[in-house]
């Protein structure tokens, strides 16, 4: 009889832990950092984890970017699809860290030729500052010139500039061939005051020859 109870009593106590496990609505606690997707390419792009769309907003449109957006702090699968397109182009692994805000810059149709750069963007009182991404994997080392100056040399792809001070104004900016005259296209661009800017370039320069429309430019801040 008392081992009759004791089986009755053992039974009431799972019930009641199943009930209480149930009835418990706490969420878990998401830990989000942010991220601006930049597409270099000539392809309107979405990126999805876990099969839901990051950039809900808007697609990626070439040469444009999702702005700052949330995401989910921790290594993500991140996949890369054309617009209105199932098929997936690449999957990327992707550690992001607390306290960390990032570029994710897309320069082609493999994950080679994606990468994430930590962003460490200041105020910009009364400054215009101007940063130059290479996402062009044919390119090779390039040169950037504004207003027949030399800004950035010697860089490669995937690499990330320091920030650099320049006046603002409408300049003439052209990518050259690192060490030469041989220029991959030119362009006419406008920086405003109290900006910091992004400046990168299509992820087919190189094949294209010379002309306008390969250069990006995003606001940071």
């Amino acid at each position: 009889m008392r081992t009759g109870i004791f089986v009755i009593a053992a039974l009431v106590l799972m019930i009641a832990v199943a009930a209480c496990k149930k009835g418990d609505d706490s969420a878990t606690i998401q830990q989000f950092t942010t991220v601006n997707f930049i597409n270099a390419t000539g392809d309107t792009l979405n990126v999805y984890v876990n099969g839901s769309r990051v950039n809900t907003t808007n697609s990626l449109y070439p040469m444009g970017s999702s702005g700052y957006i949330n995401a989910l702090l921790g290594q993500q699968n991140y996949q890369v699809r054309k617009y209105r397109n199932a098929n997936v182009l690449f999957n990327l692994p992707v550690p992001l860290d607390t306290g960390k805000t990032y570029s994710f810059y897309l320069a082609g149709n493999t994950a080679d030729q994606a990468f994430t750069d930590v962003d460490t963007i200041k105020n910009t009182p009364d400054t215009t500052l101007v940063r130059f991404v290479h996402t062009a994997s044919n390119a090779g080392a390039v040169d950037v010139v504004m207003n027949d100056t030399l800004r950035f040399s010697g860089s490669v792809f995937k690499k990330t500039t320091p920030f650099l001070a320049v006046s603002p104004g409408i300049k003439r900016v052209q990518i050259f061939k690192a060490g030469t005259k041989n220029a991959l296209t030119t362009d006419t661009l406008t920086f405003l005051d109290n900006r910091a800017y992004t400046l990168f370039v299509k992820s087919g320069l190189g094949a294209n020859g010379l002309a306008t429309g390969n250069l990006g430019l995003i606001v940071n801040k």
